[in-house]
């Protein structure tokens, strides 16, 4: 079995010439696949993908989570040195490459922040040779998640976001030579796979904060309102304050964990043990602070624990004085994430939420005025 110093395996496509192929191809598979859900992958190639790549024998293969770009699989061997669990990770919902993105996040943190822990990966095989989607194979982490927890009324529920504050920040503390907004771009990921080296410096897809932030905003605010979820008249109010709140000043880009919800950070005994879901991109680090409080907003809900404690517990342990930004940048990137939120919460036919954010945007657009 691998170790934990050991570099995990990767495979890529035989012809590396026609990297960019793949781009495409990942790209293709957008429709066929959103209305596809766990079945699409039988136990019997679960089972000849661990034997054949790790020499491992699965006894159990169960589903476990199911999310908008990817779905996982619980599964228990037993070998030499005792009963073990792995999750297989396989990306065949959306474009954007789910455990690729994960799997360079993992990578990147374990190499500059060694001390947070994520899970040990194993494998990232994106040949399309033994399934017609990329996956990820990594070891799966005993706990609970602060969602969970709270919800089971755990007493240390405050501490937990305070923790969960503490690990964020460091997160948006990791340094590395980097060259614009987004997501690093292709030819620098598929360099890190090949070489287990990040490039110096990293080459992101968007030269200008200015345009890689208008690019969320107009994929985000055409779907929405495509879907008829808000209408134009809102799109254009929220648009314009979300121009008027554009810092003037050049900023550094901050790695971003890109989905900070409860459920992605685990306990057990009360110690945190696991980051999951991390997904390597770079941008403004009130985007993931905002993201944050959505998601304390909805434990606040769902827990009767007063949102001011949730939210006061978790910049407390950010350690930062989040609370002197511009109160027109705080409004605009709390919209940005509540449509990102009102996207998710469409595919997965949650209607109730995207009420809810929907009446938080309202609220918001009344108060900046």
């Amino acid at each position: 079995m691998m170790s934990l110093c050991e570099k995990p395996l990767v495979k890529l496509p035989k012809n590396i010439r026609e990297i960019k192929k793949l781009n495409e191809r990942l790209i293709l598979r957008t429709r066929e696949n959103l209305a596809k859900r766990f079945d699409i992958i039988p136990s019997r190639k679960i089972f000849k993908i661990f034997q054949k790549n790790l020499g491992i024998i699965p006894v159990k293969i169960s589903p476990i989570t199911e999310g908008i770009g990817a779905v996982s699989y619980l599964v228990q061997t037993k070998n030499s040195d005792g009963s073990c669990k792995y999750v297989i990770k396989v990306s065949v919902f959306k474009s954007h490459h789910t455990v690729i993105d994960e799997f360079i996040f993992n990578y990147i943190v374990k190499r500059y922040a060694p001390s947070i822990p994520v899970p040990r990966m194993l494998l990232l095989d994106i040949s399309f040779e033994d399934l017609s989607w990329p996956y990820m194979i990594y070891a799966w982490i005993e706990g609970k998640s602060l969602y969970s927890l709270a919800k089971n009324g755990d007493k240390n529920v405050l501490n937990k976001v305070e923790t969960m504050g503490h690990i964020l920040a460091r997160i948006h503390g990791i340094h590395i030579n980097v060259e614009g907004f987004g997501k690093p771009c292709w030819e620098d990921i598929i360099y890190i796979l090949q070489t287990k080296k990040v490039p110096n410096p990293l080459c992101c897809n968007y030269s200008s904060y200015k345009d890689y932030y208008e690019s969320i905003w107009k994929t985000n605010l055409d779907f929405v309102c495509s879907k008829r979820l808000i209408d134009r008249d809102m799109a254009r109010i929220i648009k314009n304050l979300f121009n008027d709140a554009m810092p003037s000043i050049k900023l550094h880009p901050t790695m971003l964990h890109n989905d900070p919800t409860t459920k992605n950070f685990i306990f057990h005994n009360s110690t945190f043990v696991g980051l999951l879901d991390g997904s390597i991109r770079f941008g403004y680090n009130l985007e993931d602070l905002m993201s944050a409080i959505v998601f304390l907003a909805l434990l606040s809900m769902r827990t009767n624990i007063l949102f001011r404690k949730l939210t006061h517990a978790f910049f407390r342990g950010y350690n930062n004085s989040t609370y002197t930004y511009k109160s027109g940048q705080i409004y605009a990137y709390l919209i940005l994430r509540l449509l990102s939120r009102i996207k998710t919460a469409f595919y997965l036919n949650l209607f109730h939420e995207i009420n809810f954010y929907k009446h938080i945007i309202e609220s918001i657009v009344y108060l900046s005025f």
